[in-house]
């Protein structure tokens, strides 16, 4: 049976480890600066909050499409552990995790016995809706928002399916989204940021509608 480790304790040369992570970001698969080979990426934390960026390449992309879900907790045995090359070093971990066909990803709902699933992560970068203008183009950033309205969703002319929702985050800002990409998977592109004086109706209206969105892909 392998032996249980937390992210920190795991480095290369760790041989039939187990580790206990939440996946805390998923980004949308993308293209390589070449476009000869797909990635993914992901961050995982353990019960300690330490992180470390995982990739998935190519034809495993598909293979873990179920899996790696954004805040699910899942035992993970045996990924692919190296220190990323020059000039891809990353803040969270001094080691990068490959998960591939041979690495064991379980829900923690359905092992045997069923485990508790991690608590909801505390170490997430958050962004406000009147810092967007500041963003990299084409970064990928965290929102946390209350969905106050949504419309249903309609066509485009060349067939592409929108909908279109308002969004409210802390500062009481609005923003109206085509598309924007939500953990369930719709998509959006683009925007605008109203705003907004009555924070104590919108509060009233919005009470119960509480949604944490991420992947903003702002244009």
């Amino acid at each position: 049976m392998a032996e249980r480790y937390t992210i920190n304790m795991i480095t290369p040369t760790t041989k039939n480890w187990t580790c206990k992570v939440q996946v805390v970001d998923k980004s949308r698969p993308r293209d390589n600066k070449d476009k000869t080979t797909k990635y993914q990426l992901l961050i995982l934390q353990d019960e300690e909050e330490n992180q470390v960026q995982a990739t998935i390449f190519s034809t495993d992309i598909t293979y873990f499409e179920k899996e790696f879900a954004p805040f699910k907790t899942y035992l993970v045995s045996v990924a692919f552990v190296k220190e990323p090359p020059l000039g891809y070093e990353n803040p969270l971990n001094k080691f990068i995790w490959t998960p591939y066909k041979n690495t064991i990803v379980e829900p923690v709902e359905e092992v045997k016995p069923p485990e508790d699933p991690l608590p909801p992560p505390t170490r997430l970068a958050l962004a406000t809706f009147d810092t967007f203008e500041y963003q990299p183009k084409e970064f990928e950033f965290d929102v946390l928002a209350i969905v106050i309205n949504g419309s249903p969703s309609t066509k485009t002319a060349t067939g592409k399916r929108i909908q279109e929702f308002i969004v409210m985050d802390k500062l009481y800002a609005l923003a109206i989204w085509y598309g924007a990409r939500f953990i369930s998977g719709k998509e959006y592109t683009g925007g605008q940021v109203l705003n907004v004086f009555d924070s104590k109706l919108l509060h009233e209206v919005a009470s119960d509608l509480l949604f944490e969105v991420h992947q903003f892909n702002y244009a």
